[in-house]
């Protein structure tokens, strides 16, 4: 088979996905599961988690999690939040939750990502 001939075919319409993103945006502050994603989609979970990771490249719970970490960086440059105040705007259980995850994406604390950057 040629190269030309393997392409991935599927994933959500780019109409559905814009939609299914921009719902994801305007809610990072609250918990957003899969079965909530896939109705705005109007699709089963399971048939969603398959198409939006075709399309996306990753699962909605990790785009989810990109998200809410890539607003947490605007935020510790933009603005002079306290750490937990942060964590729980963007749907955090906790500082240390928000703490742990934002250092393992980044590889640094974010404290020190504020410090580094100020």
């Amino acid at each position: 088979m040629s190269a030309a001939a393997m392409t991935v075919r599927g994933g959500l319409s780019p109409g559905i996905l814009d939609k299914v993103l921009n719902y994801i945006r305007a809610r990072l502050m609250r918990r957003i599961d899969v079965e909530e994603l896939a109705g705005v989609a109007c699709l089963s979970a399971y048939h969603f988690a398959r198409e939006f990771a075709r399309s996306v490249g990753i699962s909605p719970s990790r785009y989810v999690m990109r998200c809410r970490l890539e607003r947490a960086a605007q935020l510790l440059t933009g603005s002079d939040w306290a750490l937990s105040r942060i964590a729980l705007e963007l749907g955090f259980c906790d500082q240390s939750h928000f703490t742990r995850m934002f250092t393992q994406q980044t590889g640094e604390t974010p404290h020190a990502y504020r410090q580094r950057r100020a």
